[in-house]
């Protein structure tokens, strides 16, 4: 039984990694690109609430896989969503002088 929890507690940082790593190639595309309209800030933003939610939860029962997985998460995912605003700010800002 406590291989079976080890190998658990394994996948489940393993998972949390992942998670957190999802997030870069959409931060890479916004850099890359510099434009954000086909990424939905609402989707971003909603992860972002829930993810933070779950940062909280392992807050209040001391779990420190879970805090730090969803804590490396809520950052990378808070990098794709200041992307997302940023780019749209300056987009709106390019079209202001142009006219």
């Amino acid at each position: 039984m406590y291989m079976l929890k080890e190998l658990v507690n394994v996948y489940f940082a393993v998972g949390l990694l992942v998670n957190a790593l999802l997030f870069i190639p959409q931060s890479i595309r916004l850099i890359k690109s510099k434009d954000s309209q086909e990424v939905s800030l609402i989707t971003f933003l909603g992860f972002l609430l829930i993810q933070f939610g779950y940062t909280c939860h392992a807050l209040v029962i001391k779990d420190k896989f879970l805090f730090y997985g969803t804590l490396l998460s809520d950052i990378t995912n808070f990098q794709v969503v200041w992307l997302i605003i940023y780019y749209r700010i300056r987009k709106k800002r390019n079209c202001t002088n142009e006219n």
